[in-house]
């Protein structure tokens, strides 16, 4: 059973295109809960320290005009450290590469590390992030759809990918992700599919994906 729906309340931002709220919302060790934004040209992460009642927004990106930003996911090292991957489109050049930003102070201020080692293509979107500790270190799970694109099509197109890489190594560059593993079989998504969740155990030992076919 769920309550009636409650509008919450946020400050920090004024949008005045339509405020979109993206992905899944994650939780800081000490329970602050992060939830990322976009609306018109600028990216936000929202921030909540009262279950989600009240959300102070912080500026991530206010987009470049010769790209368009949008879809953007998060990954929590711990209660300052954290690494956001959003959907970037060159615009009049058909491709994009994921880009790959960071906060060391809770999301106060963020640093452009800059595209992704992701093959530059069309058709890249949805992105989803999880951190979990799979032999005693820290690893961030990166999760996103290759959609076909007539343009600049993926190496991989309609497949939903996956790639890894240490927290350590994230937090400090964005071309340290490992080679794509297909989720499934090549080819087995269809045009407007993605939007993966992702559940797994905090040990690595087991989880689950679901996305949009």
């Amino acid at each position: 059973t769920w309550s009636s729906a409650v509008p919450i309340h946020y400050s920090g931002m004024s949008p005045t295109t339509t405020f979109r709220v993206w992905g899944q919302i994650q939780v800081t060790p000490s329970g602050q809960l992060v939830a990322m934004a976009y609306a018109g040209r600028d990216n936000w992460c929202l921030v909540s320290t009262d279950r989600g009642r009240t959300w102070q927004a912080h500026l991530i990106v206010r987009t470049p005009p010769e790209t368009d930003y949008n879809e953007m996911a998060v990954a929590i090292i711990s209660d300052t450290d954290w690494i956001a991957i959003a959907r970037g489109a060159t615009r009049r050049e058909g491709g994009s590469s994921m880009r790959q930003f960071v906060t060391r102070n809770g999301g106060l201020r963020w640093k452009d590390l800059g595209s992704t080692n992701a093959e530059w293509s069309g058709g890249y979107v949805s992105p989803a992030m999880q951190t979990v500790r799979c032999g005693g270190e820290l690893m961030i799970v990166w999760a996103y759809m290759a959609r076909g694109s007539r343009s600049t099509p993926p190496p991989t197109p309609n497949s939903l990918i996956v790639r890894y890489a240490t927290a350590d190594g994230a937090l400090s560059s964005s071309r340290v992700w490992s080679p794509q593993q297909i989720v499934g079989q090549v080819g087995s998504f269809t045009h407007r599919s993605g939007y993966p969740s992702i559940a797994l155990a905090n040990d690595c030992s087991h989880g689950v994906m679901v996305a949009g076919r």
